[in-house]
């Protein structure tokens, strides 16, 4: 069997300092800036909605709230007045769908002849269920 090799003791490694400067250390130069001018535009001008459509779906919301406020124990009247103006509305709405020129218009005659069909059908069924009156 061979005798292992001697292996020499480690030697002490001197601690890490800073090397000796002899000249001054300067400030790093301040980043540049660059300024970009850049202009903002508004909003871009659309078609704003007006007419038949816009006036159907706020008829529709205007049903649509009177049938809610119809479902009051005592208020159930209002549906009575609420059916006369669904119907009124359901003729502006088919002028309007007919006579739309964009499909945002057209589009807000359908939400509304929706909102105040509904109207009419659940107006219906709570004047059935109270009586005609209540």
């Amino acid at each position: 069997m061979k005798d292992p090799q001697p292996t020499a003791p480690p030697t002490p490694i001197a601690p890490l300092t800073q090397p000796a400067v002899s000249a001054v250390l300067s400030q790093p130069a301040a980043p540049q800036i660059q300024y970009v001018t850049y202009e903002v535009h508004g909003p871009t001008a659309r078609g704003r909605e007006s007419g038949l459509g816009v006036t159907v779906r706020t008829m529709g919301i205007v049903a649509l709230s009177l049938m809610l406020v119809g479902f009051i124990p005592c208020l159930g009247w209002l549906n009575y007045l609420n059916i006369g103006l669904s119907f009124v509305t359901i003729i502006i709405a088919i002028v309007a769908i007919a006579s739309a020129k964009a499909d945002a218009e057209r589009t807000s005659a359908f939400l509304g002849l929706g909102f105040v069909v509904m109207a009419i059908f659940v107006g219906i069924a709570r004047l059935i269920l109270g009586g005609g009156c209540l």
